[in-house]
């Protein structure tokens, strides 16, 4: 043999790991039978405290949304563990085999990797699980925190394919049957628990979508406190993260598979990620839970807010600590605390201050001094988990995550509501196709989007200028594809009472406009062409006009072309997605179809809803004026074609005689006979 050989099969030798017997295997089975039994006999320093009824409900959650494949948003009290009980209930999770690939996403990836560093260490310093588990845990300590010798290293001669890198760890893949051959005494009933599970660790803003490792994709995402003030602040960021989690980790597991989604948060606001997924009403496949640290305030609040004053109104130079209100808090505690309710009474600083006496004596006192310290919307939102009302919230931004979450008519696509008394069209004519809008409104002006899709030409590939009669043909198939019409509950069928079809485009060089022959066709009464008019002025009715509030039809050369002012019906559907659903003038969108699990389609309503809000209504330069802009900052335009046609569809009912119903005091009885515009 020669000396290269030689060395080779010393280097290879040392790096081979000969394994024992688990220690206890009988500790070791009923430790994954119980995940509270895991967390204290294996890591005692994590889980020192007793188990409150909130975590244990909130651990229960966690293992239930992963064995089923399901969901599960849980607030819970700044502080409280959460993030540290869901990363180690991952991990039983996948060592008993429950789950082989759980992911941590935070609000950074410096916070995702600390986290998972957090898990790493006390995998290594644990003695009783390395002795009970050494099929994992000794690869993992002979590693020496070495991420180069994890790749290398062999255990019986066979690689073991174990990885420990920052934001990935892959634990160690030894089988069931090299441990009963290789190790002496191994049981014979006990199988192996390294499979090599994946942990990985990213940031919202980082590479989540697709995310795979060796061929392998997660099949749990822990998403851990995302929001940040900053981002709780921003419509923008809060939507961001929000899409990101409905789209890019919904669809971690894949086409074919469903990843369970675990949020765990602490509220900072009533329009933050956080708040959403908690609450049932907006995302119900998640279950919302929103723990208080205190479940039920005392019968006697009075003496809570004197010690609150005595705290909050003490010289701080000559009381820093508040040791004169702590010691007629300790003298008058059990009056003081009389019928409340904590949810983990261990949560207060026990530790000893310069008088010798503990810094708090309960949980409800530690509630007390941050209400007295950062104030009593700091201790709702960040301990109860109900912050108040934003002072600003009536100032709600248009947003895609608000038009396709929070404006739902509650029915189903095609299904025209029971108080219906028209059903109009709007229609936006390119060359690839015709993007149309449907809506059905009640003698209020509630309008339930019952339809919206792209129907494309024939145009592919053709040049314009010879593309008149296939956009002819093309609206011709779009408008006999709808000869079922639209359902309502009874089985009734219904159909547009007006369609309005822009016809803007023309191109050079056409003998007629393809949207006015084709409205000839199928009649002037019920579909008719459209141009918007911008700079708009009201004009007189005259022998060949009709005039209404902000349109007019024109008839020029035996066709009614009907003119609108299009900056006013855009402003009324933004309008009306602002609008509470069941408010005169107000819009809602059908549910869509959900899957076997209860999930809506992770982009359902997205690019409608993009289309709604690609345009702003805002001032245009320094003159002051309001125009129609590009909500990107002016860098370039984005479709907004569903934006006109919901528009024109609007237009439609106003045609028709269905007006919103003017807003008036209460004092007024007499509501008159004359339509006005809601104010929102």
């Amino acid at each position: 043999m020669s000396d290269a050989e030689r060395k080779r099969n010393q280097r290879a030798a040392d790096r081979d790991i000969r394994l024992p017997p688990p220690a206890d295997s009988e500790r070791r089975r009923r430790c994954l039978d119980s995940v509270y039994l895991f967390h204290r006999a294996y890591f005692p320093e994590v889980f020192y405290q007793p188990f409150t009824d909130s975590r244990t409900q909130m651990i229960d959650a966690i293992c239930a949304a992963a064995e089923r494949s399901g969901d599960q948003a849980i607030a819970g009290p700044r502080g409280d563990g959460k993030s540290r009980s869901a990363l180690f209930t991952a991990f039983w999770l996948a060592v008993r085999g429950s789950i082989g690939f759980p992911m941590v996403i935070s609000k950074s990836g410096k916070r995702a990797v600390d986290e998972l560093k957090n898990l790493k260490w006390a995998i290594r310093e644990s003695d009783l699980f390395v002795s009970d588990f050494p099929e994992i845990g000794i690869p993992i300590r002979e590693m020496g925190g070495w991420a180069s010798r994890a790749r290398q290293m062999t255990v019986h001669g066979e690689p073991i394919g174990m990885e420990w890198g920052q934001d990935c760890i892959i634990l160690p893949t030894i089988s069931t049957e090299s441990l009963r051959e290789n190790v002496r005494n191994w049981p014979e009933n006990l199988d192996s628990c390294a499979s090599g599970q994946i942990f990985a660790s990213l940031g919202i803003e980082g590479p989540v979508r697709g995310y795979s490792v060796r061929n392998r994709r997660p099949d749990l995402a822990l998403i851990d406190d995302i929001d940040d003030r900053e981002s709780a602040r921003s419509a923008l960021q809060t939507e961001s993260r929000i899409e990101i989690i409905d789209a890019d980790v919904a669809g971690l597991g894949g086409p074919d598979r469903n990843v369970s989604r675990v949020f765990l948060c602490t509220l900072i606001n009533r329009t933050c990620a956080a708040y959403v997924f908690t609450d049932p009403r907006q995302r119900p496949s998640f279950s919302g839970q929103r723990h208080k640290l205190i479940e039920k305030m005392p019968t006697n609040y009075a003496l809570s807010e004197q010690y609150i004053a005595m705290r909050s109104g003490r010289d701080t130079e000559k009381d820093p600590d508040g040791r004169e209100a702590h010691a007629w808090y300790v003298e008058h505690q059990a009056e003081i605390e009389k019928g409340h309710v904590s949810t983990n009474p261990y949560r207060y600083n026990s530790r000893p201050l310069s008088d010798g006496e503990p810094a708090e004596v309960s949980s409800y006192q530690g509630y007390l001094n941050f209400v007295a310290d950062k104030g009593m919307v700091s201790a709702l939102t960040e301990l109860q988990n109900d912050p108040p009302p934003d002072p600003d919230g009536s100032l709600l931004i248009l947003t895609p995550y608000h038009v396709r979450t929070n404006c739902r008519s509650n029915a189903k696509r095609g299904i025209v509501p029971s108080d219906t008394v028209a059903l109009t069209t709007g229609a936006d004519v390119q060359k690839l196709g015709c993007h149309h809008v449907t809506i059905a409104w009640n003698d209020l002006a509630v309008g339930s989007i019952v339809d919206y899709d792209f129907w494309p030409f024939e145009t592919q590939g053709v040049k314009a200028a010879a593309c008149e009669l296939l956009i002819l043909d093309g609206l011709q198939a779009w408008w006999h594809s709808r000869t079922e019409g639209f359902v309502d509950e009874d089985g009734e069928t219904w159909d547009s009472d007006l369609a309005i079809i822009d016809s803007g485009w023309k191109q050079d060089g056409w003998n007629s406009q393809p949207v006015e022959l084709f409205c000839r066709s199928v009649g002037f009464e019920t579909a008719m062409p459209s141009k918007g008019i911008p700079n708009w002025r009201d004009k007189p009715p005259s022998r060949t006009s009709m005039v209404g509030p902000n349109f007019r039809v024109e008839w020029k050369l035996g066709f009614p072309l009907c003119e609108v002012n299009a900056d006013h019906f855009k402003i009324r559907v933004h309008e009306g997605f602002l609008q509470e659903f069941g408010d005169s003038g107000s819009l809602g969108i059908f549910t869509p179809e959900a899957d076997q699990w209860g999930r809506e389609a992770a982009n359902a309503h997205l690019s409608y809803a993009k289309h709604i809000t690609n345009e702003q209504w805002a001032p245009k330069g320094t003159s002051g004026a309001y125009a129609w802009q590009p909500s990107n900052g002016g860098r370039f335009q984005k479709p907004n074609h569903w934006l006109d046609a919901t528009a024109l569809a609007i237009a439609a009912r106003e045609i028709r005689g269905i007006s919103v119903i003017e807003n008036q005091s209460q004092d007024d009885d007499d509501y008159g006979d004359e339509p006005g515009i809601i104010t929102v």
